[in-house]
């Protein structure tokens, strides 16, 4: 606004809306070889990929810059995160014969991997402490608004090495009775190793009817962005009845504010599955599937909340910050949940109409949190606070609904999809308790083929749908107007044209 201390009338005298306005470049190349050896076949496979967003910050300012230094600047480039992946493969595939009802299915093989996370600083107008006051003659925060950028201290060039070997088998037991087995060995060169399973089962009683099943295990190791990545932006946080902006920093668990506010080493998520299904086929032209799915994870990693107030004061201090989180291994949670699918093909007019149904439902919980850290006395409840709650428990639909058509007279298609997305919680800047309705959604795509062209016209959310509105203890006085969370956005209709070509 612009009677905020984060603002200069001089510059913007009706307040501003700054904007992060990224630049994204992806690039990958994949090679290989395949053939054929005696009575195996062979794989032999490398992928490098290589993703980089480069933050841009606009209609923005740096308070400490003053009005003139330098002149009212309000664009900033404010660093780049980069992440590249480097894998070589090694696949073998053969049939056994040792007596089933079917050959056995044996395929092995060898992986290498090679990660990269950078984080490159920002020019320093973005960051820097220019020393000039607010208008109420306060220390003014540095750093461009909305998106301070990344400093020299924030960068980061990391890596890491994995391997991993796996072996699987999958076979007719019996007439109709098919089982499968599937180790995988993975050593990481900062998390250690570890050896997962899956074992799946398929039985066919009739032709027209499958039931299936599987249990396995998982391991996540942190990502190298979760172990390494640190910044200060802003953020909305309730206190008492108000939306009050913090400075707030995000920092490695290994950094000495990390360290400083009890953080610890990150560990590997573990993790069991368990799912079972049905699948009904009684004529070609309608299949029903039923799967119900059981996921428990160990030692979830998520952000921590936001710790502010004068017991960690001082330490954000030095950094810039008037709050801070980390990465934590905080949370154990269990998900279980069921998908419903159904779809059937009919002849209409000169063409083939399908329809096509699906639904899910699930329900995540949190079934234990980690103790906070002894140096964040007075803030037990912050380590995973009540935003972090919902935003696992709530902050996304608990069932959904999908419907299609598609008509194909010809080279003419026609294609309607129907979403319903369920209630679902505010996650952020929550003053009072707010949920949102479910919605319906729509969209359709016109279109005809030609010999090598395709020419389409359609509309994303035909019927221009947009989210309840927050309420206003929730809004910041209507500034956020709908959920940041929101399933299907808070754009409206989305109207486009497109052409295709074939060669």
């Amino acid at each position: 606004r612009a009677n905020q201390a984060t603002n200069i009338p001089a510059i913007y005298p009706n307040g501003f809306l700054p904007l992060i306005e990224p630049k994204v470049s992806d690039k990958s190349l994949t090679a290989g070889f395949r053939g054929v050896a005696g009575s195996w076949f062979w794989d032999v496979s490398t992928q490098y990929g290589d993703n980089e967003f480069e933050f841009n910050v606009t209609n923005s300012l740096n308070v400490s810059l003053g009005p003139n230094l330098p002149p009212n600047q309000t664009e900033f480039y404010a660093g780049t995160l980069g992440l590249d992946q480097l894998t070589l493969n090694v696949d073998l595939t053969r049939e056994l014969e040792i007596g089933l009802a079917g050959p056995l299915n044996l395929a092995l093989g060898l992986e290498a991997r090679q990660e990269g996370y950078q984080i490159q600083a920002g020019e320093p107008n973005s960051y820097i402490d220019g020393g000039f006051p607010n208008q109420f003659g306060g220390r003014a925060a540095p750093g461009a608004q909305v998106f301070p950028g990344f400093r020299p201290s924030n960068e980061v060039d990391a890596s890491r090495d994995s391997y991993a070997a796996y072996l699987d088998l999958e076979g007719d037991l019996a007439d109709r009775f098919r089982l499968g087995l599937a180790v995988r060995f993975e050593d990481y060169d900062d998390f250690g190793s570890t050896c997962d399973y899956k074992l799946t089962a398929r039985f066919q009683p009739v032709d027209q009817f499958v039931v299936r099943a599987a249990v396995s295990t998982g391991f996540r190791a942190p990502s190298l962005g979760q172990a390494f990545f640190s910044t200060v932006s802003t953020n909305f946080l309730a206190v008492g009845t108000q939306l009050v902006p913090f400075e707030v920093g995000t920092f490695p668990v290994a950094s000495p504010v990390g360290r400083a506010l009890g953080a610890t080493a990150l560990r590997p998520e573990e993790s069991e599955h368990l799912s079972a299904g049905v699948v009904w086929n009684p004529t070609a032209a309608f299949e029903l599937a039923a799967d119900y799915y059981a996921i428990d994870i160990s030692d979830r990693i998520v952000l921590s909340g936001n710790f502010t107030g004068p017991s960690v004061a001082p330490i954000l201090a030095l950094f810039n910050a008037t709050g801070a989180r980390f990465f934590t291994n905080a949370i154990d949670t269990e998900t279980r949940g069921y998908d419903l699918r159904a779809s059937y093909s009919m002849n209409l007019g000169s063409g083939t109409l399908g329809l096509s149904l699906g639904y899910n439902d699930t329900e995540n919980k949190v079934v234990r949190v980690a103790p906070t850290p002894p140096q964040l006395a007075g803030l037990q409840e912050v380590l995973f606070d009540a935003i972090e709650r919902r935003r696992v428990e709530c902050g996304q639909p608990k069932d959904n609904l999908r419907l299609s058509a598609d008509w194909n007279p010809g080279q003419a298609f026609v294609q309607l999809r129907g979403s319903r997305y369920g209630e679902y919680c505010l996650v952020d800047r929550q003053v009072v308790p707010q949920s949102f309705a479910e919605e319906w959604v729509a969209d359709l795509e016109v279109g005809y083929r030609f010999a090598q062209f395709t020419v389409a016209i359609g509309a994303q959310n035909l019927t221009d749908a947009f989210p309840d509105r927050n309420l206003l203890p929730n809004s910041n006085a209507g500034i956020f107007t709908y959920p940041s969370s929101s399933p299907f956005g808070m754009n409206g209709r989305f109207v486009y044209g497109r052409i295709g070509f074939d060669f």
